[in-house]
């Protein structure tokens, strides 16, 4: 039997077309079912929210079962995406930020830093968020805000960033020249 779509007129084949298109022999292409789907739900977008809405409240203790046995089921799972999802906002991070530390040169993100040259990254915590704001937390607020360059901020390697602290704001680097 040669299936054609009611919408578009295009004939239609195992890869372009959904199942749950069809309704009493009427066929409709993918495209045209998305299109149908997305205009349905541009159009009715506040009964949407309301009937989920009233499904949510309805249903609240049913719902956080499944979510916590979710979590619960996928541990390790969701752990080893976050830490990955971590890696990856911190390479992105140091790598808009030059991807090499300024003192040496050390270019492995795994040595590598956020540093301010002024030693007052304190005071920028203090002024974003407390003692909350450093670390994973920062390097996802800076990609947030889209890189602000209102701070001073270098990336150094773990080793240069130690040293300035033990060394009153110098690295021993920079001596050695």
């Amino acid at each position: 039997m040669r299936r054609i779509c009611i919408k578009c007129g295009t004939e239609l084949n195992e890869t372009n077309w959904f199942k749950s298109c069809q309704r009493d022999y009427i066929y409709i292409c993918k495209e045209c079912c998305t299109n149908k789907v997305t205009d349905y739900h541009a159009q009715n977008i506040g009964r949407i929210k309301k009937r989920s809405h009233e499904y949510y409240l309805a249903n609240k203790a049913r719902i956080a079962e499944y979510h916590k046995k979710y979590r619960e089921d996928h541990k390790e799972e969701r752990r080893i995406l976050a830490k990955d999802w971590i890696i990856n906002v911190e390479k992105e991070v140091l790598t808009h930020y030059g991807g090499k530390c300024v003192c040496c040169g050390e270019n492995l993100w795994w040595f590598l830093t956020l540093s301010h040259p002024n030693n007052d990254g304190n005071k920028q915590r203090k002024e974003l968020g407390g003692r909350h704001m450093s670390g994973y937390t920062f390097y996802l607020w800076l990609k947030r805000h889209n890189y602000p360059t209102d701070y001073e901020i270098v990336v150094e390697c773990f080793c240069c960033n130690m040293a300035k602290q033990r060394n009153n704001g110098v690295c021993p680097h920079g001596l050695a020249r």
